[in-house]
């Protein structure tokens, strides 16, 4: 996900980012400092289905920009993106996602 986060113009472009990425700092027990990323399943635009495990993306009218890396073929929870904003040609990688 943060591939295609920075792949689509996610920094500079999305008008909304919310979760996308954030850390958290806190001190643990110990009195360590701990660094932790939001949970994606908390992003904008991300849902996770519990009983599935799959993820829906939806991120139409965000202002995305660039094109959909390849690499989002590796990402078999994937069952639906929606973000019609990009730009380029749908990378044939999307075929391999069941």
């Amino acid at each position: 996900l943060a591939n295609l986060y920075f792949s689509l113009d996610g920094p500079h472009g999305w008008t909304q980012q919310d979760g996308w990425l954030e850390t958290k700092r806190s001190i643990n027990e110990d009195n360590h400092a701990v660094v932790s990323i939001t949970h994606p399943c908390n992003w904008y635009g991300v849902d996770c289905e519990e009983t599935t495990g799959g993820v829906s993306l939806q991120l139409l009218h965000n202002g995305l920009g660039g094109t959909i890396p390849t690499e989002i073929g590796l990402f078999t929870s994937l069952r639906s993106f929606k973000g019609a904003s990009s730009y380029g040609t749908l990378p044939t990688e999307l075929c391999n996602i069941p």
